[in-house]
């Protein structure tokens, strides 16, 4: 690629990020506020199918705002996505989410996806097991974002190297952090479609993490050697 194209890419890039995503996670975080909103009746009278629906639609609420805000305050990348990987891989993870939400809407015809399958004595403690993961992964992943500052970004590219906060101990917190909360709506909903879709997003969160590790790796053997003592997306133990 010239150098032209490139810094024309890399400019439709930061815009991109910047001004389009940030405005459709925060679009999305204003629907989730309506369904939280919704919700909230069945939270004082300890309704277990309220209060799945809530730690659902709480959870997706608070990622959403807190990726757009972050997402719109954030600095431009030193060195921007080279290929179209670096682009669509992290797109389809950061929206990934969206699919949970269409769960609840499936057609009859498929009701037996998103039908929950937990015995009912056993609903109200999985609803409030996967409401604290929810919050245990948000807490985790807002450390993390909060940590990385104007460095996130949503595209695979290189910026500056964060080693604060979590990142002591993990190499990609936010994303352990998400998967927690997957896991947690997976709990409290216990149906095939989200048992399917939790893995599935663990994966791609995967491959967008390696190939941002790769990024960083050309550039700095300082982050090699950091690959050796932190963890991917949990910390690592016994040495």
């Amino acid at each position: 690629m010239s150098t032209d194209r490139y810094r024309q890419a890399a400019w439709i890039a930061a815009f991109t990020e910047r001004y389009v995503l940030s405005v459709i996670y925060l679009g999305f975080a204003y629907g989730q506020w309506v369904w939280v909103q919704l919700d909230w009746p069945g939270w004082p009278a300890h309704d277990p199918v309220y209060i799945g629906y809530f730690s659902e639609d709480f959870t997706l609420f608070a990622l959403d705002l807190l990726m757009g805000l972050v997402l719109l305050l954030g600095r431009r990348a030193a060195v921007a996505p080279r290929n179209l990987a670096e682009i669509a891989v992290p797109l389809a993870a950061s929206f990934y989410f969206v699919l949970f939400s269409y769960v609840p809407l499936l057609p009859d015809s498929l009701g037996w996806l998103s039908a929950g399958h937990a015995p009912a004595s056993w609903q109200l403690a999985l609803d409030y097991t996967g409401l604290g993961l929810g919050v245990a992964g948000l807490a985790f992943s807002t450390w993390g974002l909060l940590a990385l500052g104007r460095s996130f970004g949503i595209f695979v590219a290189v910026r500056t190297v964060v080693l604060r906060g979590p990142y002591r101990f993990v190499r990609h917190p936010m994303y352990g952090g998400y998967i927690l909360a997957s896991i947690g709506l997976l709990l409290a909903n216990a149906n095939l479609a989200l048992a399917l879709l939790v893995p599935l997003q663990a994966a791609l969160f995967s491959w967008r993490a390696k190939l941002e590790e790769a990024r960083l790796a050309e550039f700095s053997a300082d982050y090699r050697a950091y690959q050796q003592r932190t963890g991917f997306f949990w910390p690592k133990f016994g040495g």
